[in-house]
């Protein structure tokens, strides 16, 4: 039973880091002895909530061959540092749910309190015993789930501590019913894989939180999705589930965020901005915020009362209780429009579109008219061409009858006719229109 323990936990983690994560456990003792002797580290932090990203492996490789120099593990500040002689190396960093390099301060080089930022580019060491002390964002990857999924994967992180702490009790069992070197090794193996994960999934508990609460009765919503929102590019940053008690809070920095909250059986609901650019130190969101219930008639959102803790010196986080906006002033419901007095301005803009109906209408009217005129007009000019061709065919006909006249009378045509003034004059004259010269008396 042990063993099968033992290769079931070695299956659900990467070996090399999980060599990493060992070398970081037993080194971490050794780091806060001695950690006055460090002057000069790099920081891994979020790019969005600008908080340390901590437990992420940070890789030196040299540039020219790619073989890997050294690896560090962050601390819970997020910090690092590669002592190196001279060369060409770059940094790779490996975090669950983080992008590297990052894709939204790609183009700066500084970020509010962190400087020199590292995209991933080639560092030059030309000193002896030279400390990289790059600061590196990573970009988180959360993708928004269901509600549903998020409280399946709540229970199932519940069962999962309840086996990894189960599996100490089991090897203690297997190693007092069969006594021997295996199994107090594998005892020995599972307590020490318990601290380490232990160490790796723990939070604390916040100082202080904000409470999800029922807006009728005021009773605590437990099992609330509640998730914090960059402003800036309406990204996902992290996601809470409320505990019995309905409470949350989230540990965020400089910047400017929104909160929303959400229950089956109630309405969303979408926090107004809060903006920390100006803070100087990091600041617990969390608020009361109270849900109605599907169906109800909305209404302006308020919160109870929020108790602010009393700093410490050795927390210097201060909560951030956001103050909802004052509800807007009641105006009296607008009487309807009744048959008798009609609302005024239905009936301007019903007349303005009247009018604009009608204008149309008498456009189109003086158009159909123009038309019906243009068609007379031609057909007028129709006729007029119709007359002329009857008249020209006539005429046509009429030259060709007295071109068939006998010759006799072309004769006598002449002999009244000067002889200067041929037939061919005369026919001349009767294509051009021109009259035949008269005959003239012999008395002159």
């Amino acid at each position: 039973l042990a063993i099968t323990i033992a290769i079931n936990s070695f299956a659900t983690f990467s070996f090399l880091n999980f060599l990493t994560y060992l070398q970081y456990f037993f080194t971490q003792p050794f780091a806060v002895i001695f950690r006055r002797k460090r002057k000069k580290w790099g920081t891994v932090y979020n790019s969005l909530t600008k908080q340390p990203v901590d437990l992420a492996i940070v890789r030196l490789y040299q540039k020219e061959n790619n073989r890997l120099v050294q690896s560090r593990v962050t601390d819970k500040q997020g910090r690092y540092n590669f002592l190196a002689p001279p060369g060409r190396y770059y940094l790779t960093v490996t975090k669950p749910q983080y992008v590297f390099p990052t894709f939204l301060l790609k183009e700066q080089k500084e970020d509010i309190k962190y400087l020199d930022l590292y995209h991933g580019e080639a560092v030059e060491v030309t000193q002896a015993n030279a400390i990289i002390t790059a600061n590196i964002p990573l970009d988180p990857s959360e993708k928004e789930k269901p509600a549903k999924k998020i409280i399946f994967q709540y229970y199932l992180r519940k069962v999962q501590k309840i086996t990894a702490f189960a599996a100490v009790p089991l090897a203690a069992a297997s190693a007092a019913i069969s006594p021997g070197a295996l199994t107090f090794s594998l005892l020995g193996f599972h307590s020490l894989l318990f601290v380490l994960f232990w160490r790796l999934g723990y939070e604390r508990p916040p100082k202080s939180w904000g409470v999800i609460y029922d807006k009728t009765n005021k009773k605590p919503i437990g099992l609330a999705v509640t998730r914090i929102y960059d402003k800036k590019y309406n990204k996902l940053l992290e996601t809470r589930v409320t505990d019995p008690a309905g409470r949350y809070a989230f540990l965020v920095d400089n910047n400017v965020y929104y909160v929303t909250a959400e229950k089956a059986g109630y309405e969303p609901f979408k926090t107004p901005e809060v903006d920390l650019v100006s803070g100087k130190r990091e600041a617990m969101v969390g608020f009361d915020i109270g849900l109605e219930k599907s169906g109800a008639a909305a209404v302006e959102p308020t919160s109870p009362p929020a108790e602010t803790p009393l700093p410490t010196k050795s927390t210097p986080i201060q909560p951030v209780k956001l103050v909802p906006p004052p509800p807007p002033p009641v105006t009296p419901p607008a009487i309807p429009p009744t048959p008798s007095q009609p609302a005024v301005p239905t009936l301007e803009v019903s007349r303005e579109s009247l009018q604009d109906l009608l204008k149309a209408k008498e456009q189109i009217k003086e158009v159909k008219q123009e038309i019906i005129e243009e068609k007379k007009d031609l057909a007028q000019l129709e006729e007029k061409l119709e007359k002329l061709e009857e008249k020209v065919a006539g005429q046509l006909a009429e030259e060709g009858k007295e071109s068939s006249q006998p010759v006799q009378k072309d004769n006598l045509t002449n002999k009244t006719t000067p002889p200067s003034v041929a037939s061919s004059d005369l026919q001349r004259g009767k294509e051009d229109k021109i009259e035949p010269p008269k005959e003239k008396s012999i008395f002159g």
